[in-house]
Protein backbone atom coordinates (compact mmCIF):
# COMPACT_ATOMS: atom_id res chain seq x y z
CA UNK A 1 0.00 0.00 0.00
CA UNK A 2 1.51 3.54 -0.99
CA UNK A 3 0.94 6.46 1.14
CA UNK A 4 -0.94 8.77 -0.97
CA UNK A 5 0.81 12.64 -2.08
CA UNK A 6 0.05 15.22 0.58
CA UNK A 7 -2.68 17.54 -0.71
CA UNK A 8 -2.24 21.10 -0.55
CA UNK A 9 -4.06 22.95 2.24
CA UNK A 10 -6.97 25.30 0.94
CA UNK A 11 -5.52 28.12 3.93
CA UNK A 12 -4.52 30.71 2.52
CA UNK A 13 -1.60 33.24 3.98
CA UNK A 14 -2.78 37.25 4.59
CA UNK A 15 -0.72 39.28 1.95
CA UNK A 16 2.30 40.85 2.39
CA UNK A 17 2.06 44.54 2.93
CA UNK A 18 0.97 46.96 5.18
CA UNK A 19 -2.84 47.03 5.81
CA UNK A 20 -5.56 48.56 7.82
CA UNK A 21 -6.58 46.27 10.17
CA UNK A 22 -9.15 45.57 13.49
CA UNK A 23 -8.57 43.46 16.23
CA UNK A 24 -11.27 40.87 16.60
CA UNK A 25 -9.39 38.09 18.68
CA UNK A 26 -7.31 37.96 22.17
CA UNK A 27 -7.08 34.95 23.93
CA UNK A 28 -5.30 33.07 26.58
CA UNK A 29 -3.01 30.31 25.78
CA UNK A 30 -2.06 29.72 28.98
CA UNK A 31 1.55 28.35 30.20
CA UNK A 32 2.80 27.08 26.94
CA UNK A 33 6.18 24.67 26.56
CA UNK A 34 8.83 26.52 24.44
CA UNK A 35 11.64 24.19 23.02
CA UNK A 36 14.40 27.27 23.36
CA UNK A 37 12.64 29.49 26.31
CA UNK A 38 10.92 27.23 28.34
CA UNK A 39 7.42 27.47 29.82
CA UNK A 40 6.28 30.86 28.97
CA UNK A 41 3.08 32.41 29.65
CA UNK A 42 1.34 33.40 26.42
CA UNK A 43 -1.38 35.10 24.14
CA UNK A 44 -2.72 35.44 20.97
CA UNK A 45 -3.64 38.58 19.36
CA UNK A 46 -5.66 38.76 15.80
CA UNK A 47 -6.40 40.92 13.05
CA UNK A 48 -8.60 40.98 10.17
CA UNK A 49 -7.19 43.06 7.13
CA UNK A 50 -10.21 44.64 6.14
CA UNK A 51 -8.59 46.41 3.41
CA UNK A 52 -7.84 42.48 1.75
CA UNK A 53 -10.79 40.13 0.80
CA UNK A 54 -10.54 36.49 0.43
CA UNK A 55 -12.35 35.39 -2.95
CA UNK A 56 -15.39 34.40 -0.59
CA UNK A 57 -15.68 37.90 0.40
CA UNK A 58 -13.98 37.97 4.07
CA UNK A 59 -11.21 39.33 4.93
CA UNK A 60 -8.08 38.22 5.55
CA UNK A 61 -6.88 37.15 8.80
CA UNK A 62 -3.63 37.70 10.66
CA UNK A 63 -2.00 37.44 14.09
CA UNK A 64 0.72 37.30 16.70
CA UNK A 65 1.89 35.02 19.25
CA UNK A 66 3.04 37.05 22.54
CA UNK A 67 4.71 36.09 25.77
CA UNK A 68 2.39 37.76 28.11
CA UNK A 69 4.58 40.40 29.70
CA UNK A 70 4.43 43.80 30.30
CA UNK A 71 7.97 44.13 30.63
CA UNK A 72 9.18 47.22 29.09
CA UNK A 73 11.51 45.50 26.72
CA UNK A 74 8.91 43.08 26.05
CA UNK A 75 7.17 42.44 22.81
CA UNK A 76 3.66 42.91 23.82
CA UNK A 77 4.22 46.32 25.46
CA UNK A 78 6.43 47.80 22.00
CA UNK A 79 3.39 46.49 20.13
CA UNK A 80 0.80 48.02 22.06
CA UNK A 81 2.69 51.22 22.50
CA UNK A 82 3.35 51.27 18.77
CA UNK A 83 -0.12 50.98 18.21
CA UNK A 84 -1.46 53.49 20.73
CA UNK A 85 1.05 56.08 18.97
CA UNK A 86 2.23 56.54 22.57
CA UNK A 87 3.88 54.31 26.08
CA UNK A 88 2.07 53.84 28.85
CA UNK A 89 1.83 56.21 32.10
CA UNK A 90 2.40 54.55 35.53
CA UNK A 91 -1.25 55.05 36.04
CA UNK A 92 -2.39 53.80 33.12
CA UNK A 93 -0.03 50.90 32.80
CA UNK A 94 -1.36 49.57 36.47
CA UNK A 95 -4.79 50.17 35.51
CA UNK A 96 -4.77 48.87 31.74
CA UNK A 97 -7.32 46.39 30.52
CA UNK A 98 -6.17 44.35 27.66
CA UNK A 99 -9.67 43.43 26.68
CA UNK A 100 -9.85 47.38 25.61
CA UNK A 101 -7.83 46.42 22.18
CA UNK A 102 -11.27 44.32 20.91
CA UNK A 103 -12.39 46.00 17.98
CA UNK A 104 -9.64 48.85 17.20
CA UNK A 105 -8.22 49.72 14.48
CA UNK A 106 -4.54 49.93 13.25
CA UNK A 107 -2.03 49.66 10.81
CA UNK A 108 -0.44 46.05 10.51
CA UNK A 109 2.54 45.13 8.50
CA UNK A 110 2.39 41.42 6.83
CA UNK A 111 5.33 39.58 6.22
CA UNK A 112 6.35 36.27 4.06
CA UNK A 113 8.79 34.10 5.18
CA UNK A 114 9.27 30.34 4.83
CA UNK A 115 5.92 30.77 3.05
CA UNK A 116 4.27 31.68 6.13
CA UNK A 117 2.45 34.93 6.96
CA UNK A 118 3.94 37.08 9.72
CA UNK A 119 2.91 40.46 11.86
CA UNK A 120 6.31 42.33 11.61
CA UNK A 121 4.67 45.73 12.98
CA UNK A 122 0.90 47.31 14.89
CA UNK A 123 1.23 50.68 14.31
CA UNK A 124 -1.33 53.60 15.24
CA UNK A 125 -3.59 54.76 12.70
CA UNK A 126 -3.26 58.05 11.11
CA UNK A 127 -5.91 60.52 12.12
CA UNK A 128 -6.77 61.17 8.52
CA UNK A 129 -7.53 57.43 7.78
CA UNK A 130 -11.08 55.97 8.69
CA UNK A 131 -11.22 53.12 10.79
CA UNK A 132 -11.96 49.54 9.94
CA UNK A 133 -15.20 47.76 9.80
CA UNK A 134 -15.06 44.50 11.87
CA UNK A 135 -16.46 41.63 9.95
CA UNK A 136 -15.77 38.77 11.89
CA UNK A 137 -17.20 37.76 15.63
CA UNK A 138 -15.09 38.78 18.17
CA UNK A 139 -12.91 36.19 20.00
CA UNK A 140 -11.74 36.07 23.36
CA UNK A 141 -10.82 33.71 26.28
CA UNK A 142 -8.91 34.68 29.45
CA UNK A 143 -8.29 32.08 32.20
CA UNK A 144 -8.55 35.73 34.82
CA UNK A 145 -12.45 35.26 33.55
CA UNK A 146 -12.92 31.78 32.34
CA UNK A 147 -16.46 31.75 30.40
CA UNK A 148 -17.90 28.70 28.80
CA UNK A 149 -19.96 30.16 26.21
CA UNK A 150 -16.23 32.03 24.73
CA UNK A 151 -14.30 28.94 24.99
CA UNK A 152 -17.58 27.18 22.77
CA UNK A 153 -16.79 29.83 19.99
CA UNK A 154 -12.79 29.12 20.06
CA UNK A 155 -11.44 27.43 16.41
CA UNK A 156 -10.56 23.84 17.51
CA UNK A 157 -7.01 24.29 16.74
CA UNK A 158 -6.99 27.21 19.63
CA UNK A 159 -8.81 25.04 22.38
CA UNK A 160 -6.55 22.08 21.46
CA UNK A 161 -3.55 24.50 22.08
CA UNK A 162 -4.71 25.91 25.22
CA UNK A 163 -5.57 22.18 26.32
CA UNK A 164 -2.14 21.64 26.89
CA UNK A 165 -1.50 24.42 29.43
CA UNK A 166 -1.57 23.86 33.51
CA UNK A 167 -3.91 26.60 33.88
CA UNK A 168 -6.37 24.60 31.42
CA UNK A 169 -5.88 21.24 33.40
CA UNK A 170 -6.21 22.78 36.36
CA UNK A 171 -9.56 24.49 35.38
CA UNK A 172 -10.65 21.15 34.41
CA UNK A 173 -9.98 18.91 36.80
CA UNK A 174 -10.52 20.92 40.04
CA UNK A 175 -14.30 22.70 39.62
CA UNK A 176 -13.16 25.09 42.24
CA UNK A 177 -9.54 26.15 40.59
CA UNK A 178 -11.41 29.44 39.05
CA UNK A 179 -12.57 30.67 42.27
CA UNK A 180 -9.23 30.38 43.50
CA UNK A 181 -7.77 32.50 41.01
CA UNK A 182 -7.33 35.92 41.70
CA UNK A 183 -8.94 38.42 39.39
CA UNK A 184 -7.09 41.64 38.55
CA UNK A 185 -8.99 44.59 39.25
CA UNK A 186 -9.46 47.26 36.28
CA UNK A 187 -9.91 50.78 36.34
CA UNK A 188 -11.38 52.85 33.38
CA UNK A 189 -8.17 54.62 31.50
CA UNK A 190 -8.53 58.44 31.18
CA UNK A 191 -10.45 59.50 27.95
CA UNK A 192 -7.05 60.35 25.11
CA UNK A 193 -9.50 61.20 22.25
CA UNK A 194 -6.29 60.85 20.27
CA UNK A 195 -5.26 57.10 21.16
CA UNK A 196 -7.26 54.18 20.45
CA UNK A 197 -7.17 52.24 24.02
Amino acid sequence: MKLPKPTEGSFEPAPAGNHLAVCYRLVDLGTQESPMYGAKHQIVIGWELTDCLMDDGRPFTAQKWFTFSMHEKSNLRKDLESWRGRSFTEEEFETFDLKNILGTSCLLTVLHKDDNARVATVGALPKSMKKGKQVNETEFFSFQEPDEAAWAELPDWLKDKIALSPEYKALTEDPEAKDAEQEKKTLPLEDHSDIPF
